[in-house]
C-alpha cells in the first residue's frame, strides 16, 4: 500500500507493504577519528567527535524511475547514532551507574539535501555535535529509520571505524576541518570550522633539563651583584662586585646584560659599571632673589610726588594723662 504525502509542495511516496524491495544505500563519507572525554553536568567542557561523522544516503526503489530523487525531499527519514565497543556488538547506552547516558549532544540527525563536492545533489546525515563521556576505543552504530503515519520502520544500520576517546590530559588536539565539512558549512549547515590544527602544549618532563634557551626565563646579572658602600672624601660611593664568579673586572671594562621585563615582553639593556660612582643627592632649590620693582615714573612725576606729601586723616588728640601735682595742692 502506497501513501502520497504532500510536504512543502513536494510529493513524497511512502510504502507500508513490500518494504524489503526498497534498497537503502548508506556510505560513510567521513569517519570519526578521535574525541575528548566530556564530563557529566550541564556546564561540563564538551568537545564533539572529530571529524564529525557524515553519512551519504540513497534510495533505490524498483517501482520508481532510476533517476528519481524525490527521497531527498522526504522529511520522515532520520538517523540515530549509538555507541558500541570496539570488539563487541553490544550497544553502550548508559554508564556504570545505570542512569547517565554514555553519549551526549545531538545523537539524531535529519536528512540534509546538500551539494556534494562534485556539485551534484545528494542526501546526507551529519553529526556535528556528538560527544562521548567514557574513555576508550569505540565504534558508532548509525541506524536509519523512516516514519510512516504513526509507525516507525527500521531501514538499515551501518558501523563506523574504530576511534579513540582521550582524557583531557592525553587529548592531542582538534584537527583542521576537512574540505567536505567546509563545503557543507558554506551551504548553511551549522558545523564548527577550524582553519588550523590545534595541538595541546607538551609540558617538559620533570627529569629532563633540556629546555630551550628561548623558553628559559632570563634573569639579569644585577640580582647577583653585591654593592658595598665606600665613603671617600666626604662622599658616598657604591662598588659593584659579582659574587657568583671568581673573575675580576678592570675599571675600564663594562658588562651588559639583556633580560626580559616581567611586565612586558620587550628586551631592555642595562649596563653595570664596576668603577666607583659617586651618588649625588639632589639639593633643595634656592629661594628666588628679591629684586626691586622697577619704577616706570618719569623724573618730573617723582619730583611732584616728593613735593606734594600725602595728606592723611589725623585722629583727634585726647589727653589721658593726669593733671600735674601743682593743681592738687590746696590754696
Amino acid at each position: 500500500m502506497e501513501e502520497t504525502v504532500s510536504y512543502h509542495f513536494a510529493s513524497v511516496r511512502q510504502r507500508r507493504e513490500n518494504r524489503h524491495e526498497i534498497e537503502y544505500q548508506l556510505t560513510i563519507r567521513q569517519q570519526p577519528k578521535q574525541s575528548r572525554m566530556c564530563g557529566v553536568g550541564e556546564k561540563a567542557d564538551r568537545r564533539p567527535i572529530d571529524p564529525p561523522p557524515i553519512v551519504q544516503f540513497r534510495v533505490i526503489d524498483p517501482s520508481l524511475p532510476s533517476n528519481d530523487k524525490t527521497y531527498l525531499q522526504n522529511p520522515y527519514y532520520f538517523m540515530y547514532a549509538s555507541l558500541m565497543a570496539a570488539d563487541l556488538d553490544e550497544e553502550l547506552h548508559l554508564l556504570r551507574d545505570g542512569k547517565t547516558r554514555s553519549t551526549t549532544g545531538s545523537v539524531v540527525s535529519s536528512l540534509y539535501h546538500l551539494k556534494d563536492i562534485d556539485n551534484t545533489d545528494a542526501g546526507f546525515f551529519v553529526f556535528p555535535d556528538l560527544s562521548v563521556r567514557m574513555e576508550g576505543c569505540y565504534r558508532l552504530k548509525l541506524s536509519l529509520f523512516e516514519i510512516v503515519g504513526k509507525e516507525v520502520f527500521h531501514c538499515k544500520s551501518i558501523l563506523s571505524d574504530q576511534f579513540f576517546v582521550y582524557s583531557a590530559k592525553k587529548f592531542p588536539g582538534m584537527e583542521e576541518s576537512t574540505f567536505l565539512s567546509r563545503s557543507f558549512a558554506d551551504q548553511g549547515l551549522k558545523i564548527r570550522i577550524r582553519k588550523e590544527l590545534r595541538q595541546r602544549r607538551k609540558l617538559p618532563e620533570s627529569g629532563s633539563n633540556t629546555t630551550s634557551e628561548e623558553k628559559r626565563p632570563r634573569v639579569a646579572e644585577s640580582s647577583c651583584v653585591d654593592r658595598s658602600r665606600i665613603i671617600q672624601d666626604g662622599r658616598l660611593y657604591y662598588s659593584n662586585s659579582n659574587t657568583t664568579t671568581n673573575t675580576t673586572t678592570t675599571p675600564n671594562s663594562t658588562t651588559s646584560e639583556r633580560y626580559d621585563s616581567p611586565s612586558s615582553s620587550h628586551l631592555y639593556s642595562m649596563q653595570f659599571n664596576p668603577t666607583h660612582q659617586p651618588i649625588l643627592y639632589p639639593q633643595p632649590p634656592s629661594p628666588p632673589l628679591h629684586q626691586p620693582q622697577q619704577n616706570h615714573q618719569t623724573e618730573q612725576q617723582q619730583q611732584q610726588s616728593v613735593e606734594q606729601p600725602h595728606h592723611h586723616q589725623q585722629m583727634p588728640y585726647i589727653n589721658f594723662l593726669p593733671p600735674p601735682a601743682s593743681h592738687l595742692q590746696p590754696k
